[in-house]
């Protein structure tokens, strides 16, 4: 039986431009990347484009925070996640990318990695609410999100994205600070 992961197994620490190779990779597959980045980049994941939006335009200063989810024995990367469009003033991160290495995918990597950045988001950062929008043909991660996080389902916008010719709506999914807290205190600690 596969050791199921545990936030503290793991660290979240800024990207770095030396991630690319290893998070363009996870993202070969073009419906994986379309699932994780939509349309905001062009496929393949052009390395420029990689370090300009998850480095360089990224730290505490600036409306994104861009982190690796880092084993702590092996130092390797098993995910990567970020809050992009924060607003300061309102105190609100949007969730913008989240993956997984598909190698390591069901063994609990992915809930610790969002368990470990939405603390973050509320303890740390002093956010009210977190948000995120999973594409309507991923039923998975939308359940994930809802039934296993946390979140609420606040809608589907319809008709959001076009990609190859067809056109996707999203669901748009939140959590606010106190629900995440009641939903912590219920949840089983593994």
């Amino acid at each position: 039986m596969k050791q199921l992961d545990t936030p503290s197994r793991h660290e979240l620490v800024p990207i770095e431009a030396s991630d690319y190779d290893t998070i363009a990779g996870w993202l070969s597959d073009q419906r994986d990347f379309v699932n994780v980045c939509g349309t905001a980049f062009s496929y393949p994941l052009d390395r420029d484009a990689f370090v300009e939006f998850f480095v360089e335009q990224a730290g505490m200063e600036a409306s994104r925070l861009c982190y690796k989810w880092v084993e702590r024995d092996s130092r390797s990367v098993r995910g990567m996640v970020s809050f992009s469009r924060i607003d300061w003033r309102n105190d609100y991160g949007h969730l913008g990318f989240v993956a997984v290495d598909p190698t390591t995918r069901s063994q609990g990597i992915g809930s610790a990695m969002i368990e470990s950045v939405i603390s973050l988001g509320f303890t740390k950062h002093g956010f009210h609410r977190i948000d995120l929008v999973v594409l309507q043909s991923n039923p998975r991660a939308l359940a994930f999100y809802v039934n296993r996080v946390g979140f609420q389902h606040e809608g589907l916008m319809r008709d959001v994205l076009k990609i190859e010719g067809k056109y996707v709506g999203w669901h748009s999914l939140s959590v606010l600070k106190a629900e995440w807290l009641r939903h912590e205190r219920k949840r089983p600690r593994r």
